[in-house]
């Protein structure tokens, strides 16, 4: 399975041009034919996207054809652009606004947050309820983990 990564294009921030973001999604389905996309964050900047930019991500969206997956970053987290209202439309877009699972791709899913220990806790009773024995390869995550005690804790996955 090949999966493509891409992470805090901070869309709405002083020159960050929507079409750069629609490229990259683009080439990840159709040139390299990934299996499924994940964006683990930041995908907007705050307050700062207009309603351009909100269209035309609407717009790209709605062509994504392959699972796509979302992580609430920190700043999407402040955004004044639902970003879930924007992706409802498109069933092969999941957006993570609280710890998650994908089963296709048998990996956890943690969105930002400012209370490590209560994710932590959310990520053991993720991973004990959708594990099933199976070993969770894979977690992808939009929280810094090396500046605080949850960094040294071995969880396992």
């Amino acid at each position: 399975m090949l999966i493509g990564i891409i992470s805090d294009f901070h869309l709405g921030h002083k020159n960050v041009d929507a079409r750069i973001y629609e490229n990259v999604v683009n080439e990840l389905q159709n040139k390299y034919n990934v299996d499924e996309i994940v964006d683990c964050g930041d995908l907007v900047d705050k307050c700062n996207i207009d309603s351009v930019i909100s269209y035309n991500l609407y717009k790209m969206f709605l062509s994504v054809k392959i699972p796509f997956h979302i992580l609430r970053g920190n700043h999407d987290s402040l955004s004044g652009l639902s970003i879930t209202q924007l992706l409802a439309y498109n069933n092969n877009i999941k957006v993570y606004n609280d710890v998650g699972y994908s089963a296709s791709l048998n990996a956890i899913f943690v969105p930002y947050t400012d209370n490590l220990k209560e994710t932590y806790d959310k990520i053991t009773s993720v991973i004990k309820q959708f594990n099933k024995g199976k070993s969770t390869k894979l977690a992808f995550s939009h929280i810094n983990v090396t500046s605080n005690f949850y960094s040294t804790i071995n969880i396992k996955i």
